[in-house]
């Protein structure tokens, strides 16, 4: 965890700090007063978070989209989220500083994700080709054949032939826990509501169900709520020798669907090519060809896609 100008968790009080956490661990923390009182402010990785103390405490949210902070004179601030400002004072200037320059790289990077959905990684990931995507933030609630453990918080690398996991957060140079390739068998799932609202039912929309996984992610999710409105999406993912579930709350299911496009692309190019298949006879293997010229003529497989596909048709 890093914390701003060398403050540290011991700074923060420990209801402070566990009210922060229901958002993930943050990237970026500091003490403040907020309303007379001790509180803390932090960057999470999916929004701003400010935290009172006290018994009972006050806790909001807001995603980078909506929230904005505007320094006053030495440490004073106005921060505003979701539509709602609120009088903040820093430890430092500095500090201030700090915190409202991150703010901005997040908020740009989350203007970013709309307008290019599939940049979908952290600034500082790990690194990705033009077409691979990053899943961060995604908690595994459970599977078989995984070396993961219920409720760990892992990122998934959607890469050019393979899904990696990692260790969330990622960052570059680090190796994965699991490396599963793409095949015929593997498959990609996403589904749920969209967005929750505690005690309000679902809106939003979703792809299908999971059935019992999405029951349970459900649950978990809306008894750990603390905001009335959040972002609820499953993962499947399966193959021959392993299968995964795995809940997300950064991304709504349709946004992630379009980022994920250029894998579910190649994903079907498994699909549509059996390599254990026998040679075609000349007639065929005309169709199929065809078929491939089709496809790479509306878009659906790029330049590399079709070259590479063209080479496993004509080797047999």
């Amino acid at each position: 965890m890093d914390w701003l100008s060398g403050t540290s968790s011991a700074a923060l009080d420990p209801k402070i700090l566990g009210r922060i956490s229901i958002y993930g661990a943050p990237i970026f923390a500091t003490p403040c007063q907020w309303k007379g009182k001790s509180a803390g402010m932090a960057i999470a990785p999916s929004g701003v978070v400010l935290a009172s103390a006290g018994f009972i405490g006050e806790t909001n949210y807001g995603s980078f989209r909506r929230a904005a902070l505007q320094l006053g004179d030495d440490a004073h601030a106005s921060l505003q989220l979701s539509g709602d400002t609120y009088d903040v004072q820093f430890p430092t200037r500095e500090i201030a500083e700090r915190f409202q320059s991150e703010l901005r790289v997040q908020a740009d990077h989350a203007a970013a994700i709309d307008a290019s959905p599939g940049s979908l990684a952290s600034p500082g990931s790990i690194r990705l080709e033009a077409e691979e995507r990053l899943l961060h933030r995604c908690k595994y609630i459970g599977g078989a054949y995984l070396q993961l453990r219920p409720e760990v918080l892992i990122d998934l690398a959607f890469r050019e032939d393979r899904l990696e996991i990692y260790d969330h957060p990622s960052t570059a140079g680090s190796p994965p826990r699991e490396t599963i390739p793409f095949s015929k068998s593997f498959k990609l799932e996403l589904t749920g509501p969209g967005k929750v609202t505690k005690g309000g039912g679902f809106f939003g929309g979703g792809f299908g169900l999971i059935g019992a996984a999405e029951g349970m992610a459900i649950a978990g999710l809306l008894n750990a709520m603390t905001k009335k409105t959040t972002i609820l999406t499953l993962i499947g993912i399966a193959d021959a020798k392993c299968e995964g579930f795995f809940v997300n709350s950064t991304v709504t299911p349709d946004n992630l669907r379009r980022a994920l496009s250029p894998v579910f692309v190649r994903l079907r190019r498994y699909e549509a090519i059996d390599e254990k298949a026998p040679p075609p006879s000349d007639d065929d293997l005309s169709s199929r060809l065809e078929r491939l010229a089709k496809l790479h003529s509306a878009g659906a497989l790029t330049d590399s896609e079709f070259a590479e596909a063209k080479a496993v048709l004509l080797r047999g």
